[in-house]
């Protein structure tokens, strides 16, 4: 009778846990199809914007300009393609888009709303994923050239690294005006880590001189 009573009081918690193990299946799956088709729509619009700035990008690279002076220019809208920023002895090649929140981050490296743009005197901040576009930026060295085509201008801001520097998340220095040209790219770090990060990766750059190459 023990035995009897043992084995119905079990199957329950057997169809139980079944039932369980099919639901973190099922959720598992779900996420899995989400990243795969934000990564599949990170591609596309790269592939879409890059084609449309290399009509630009081959005539401006032959004379390498330095970081312009300040023209005055639109503030671009959010979603909006800013630039084709390329960091050539890494392999870095990426199209920016407008802004840092969680739609633009997923589509590619997002300049933050209100920083400089790229070539104006001023802070240019760059954001991306160190697990997309900026996963090679742990690779950039002091002296690498980083040239930023922007997009509906013939010119390429050129810069070269100057500080590579890991602070902690909550560290907003890097964010701020700097009083002189500059491009300032951020990261999580570790690079290759899992699950959230306390620390940044902060890459900045200067105005390189005309001669400089990549």
């Amino acid at each position: 009778m023990r035995s009897e009573l043992g084995s119905r009081e079990s199957a329950p918690r057997r169809s139980g846990g079944r039932l369980s193990g099919w639901l973190l299946v099922a959720v598992g799956a779900a996420l899995l199809s989400h990243a795969v088709a934000a990564r599949a729509r990170g591609t596309v619009w790269q592939a879409m914007h890059r084609r449309a700035l290399e009509a630009t990008d081959h005539q401006a690279l032959r004379p390498a300009v330095p970081a312009r002076p300040h023209v005055p220019r639109p503030q671009p809208v959010v979603g909006e393609a800013v630039a084709r920023l390329r960091i050539a002895r890494v392999g870095l090649d990426a199209v920016v888009i407008e802004g840092v929140g969680r739609d633009s981050l997923t589509l590619g490296p997002g300049h933050l709303s209100g920083s400089a743009l790229p070539g104006q005197p001023e802070n240019c901040v760059i954001a991306g994923h160190r697990d997309g576009a900026f996963a090679r930026l742990g690779s950039v060295e002091i002296g690498d050239v980083v040239d930023v085509g922007v997009e509906g201008e013939r010119g390429v801001a050129r810069y070269r690294v100057c500080s590579i520097e890991v602070l902690d998340a909550g560290d907003t220095r890097p964010l701020a005006p700097a009083g002189r040209p500059m491009i300032t790219l951020v990261t999580c770090y570790p690079i290759h880590s899992i699950g959230p990060a306390a620390k940044r990766l902060v890459v900045r750059g200067e105005p390189a001189p005309p001669a400089a190459t990549s």
